[in-house]
């Protein structure tokens, strides 16, 4: 095997291994894609979980605004911290799923929570007052937007969704 030989296979042998290590890269890009979407998945479960067990001053709220009560400074304090931690939580959402991290049918189930929770009374209000200065503009936008739509809301195990029309 002359020089020039020798010279042209190590650039075949340098060419298959350039080949090989990109394969290798795009390998390792898409496990770690797959990764990242299942750890902002169980993020965004845990976020949901820990948001719908609110403290019982909440609970208290609630029902004295369905009521038609009035709130204490505590309790009007805690219902609109509740409820901008959830907003915060759905723009998470909505962040994520731009971002490709989150399904795009996982996403859509979340966002039926939006539906409901603007549902609920006084929420609207708290919404309108908050959503500019507090919120993602774009977020603003996909909210009411959705909340144009009004989309067919499946039965919960918790009972049928019940709309005020």
């Amino acid at each position: 095997m002359d020089l020039e030989q020798l010279g042209n296979l190590g650039e075949f042998v340098s060419g298959v291994a350039v080949v090989a290590s990109l394969i290798y890269v795009a390998i390792q890009i898409r496990q770690n894609t797959r990764a990242t979407q299942a750890a902002t998945l169980q993020e965004v479960s845990r976020d949901m979980r820990e948001q719908f067990s609110p403290k019982p001053i909440v609970h208290q709220a609630s029902r004295k605004i369905s009521g038609g009560e009035k709130l204490t400074f505590e309790e009007r304090w805690a219902w609109n911290q509740y409820n901008m931690n959830t907003f915060r939580m759905y723009e998470n959402q909505w962040f994520q799923h731009r971002r490709g991290a989150l399904d795009a049918q996982l996403f859509r189930g979340y966002q039926n929570h939006i539906y409901l929770t603007m549902e609920s009374p006084g929420i609207k209000v708290l919404w309108e007052n908050t959503k500019t200065g507090f919120f993602h503009p774009e977020f603003v936008v996909h909210v009411e937007e959705l909340l144009k739509t009004r989309p067919e809301l499946p039965n919960s195990p918790l009972g049928t969704a019940v709309r005020n029309d």
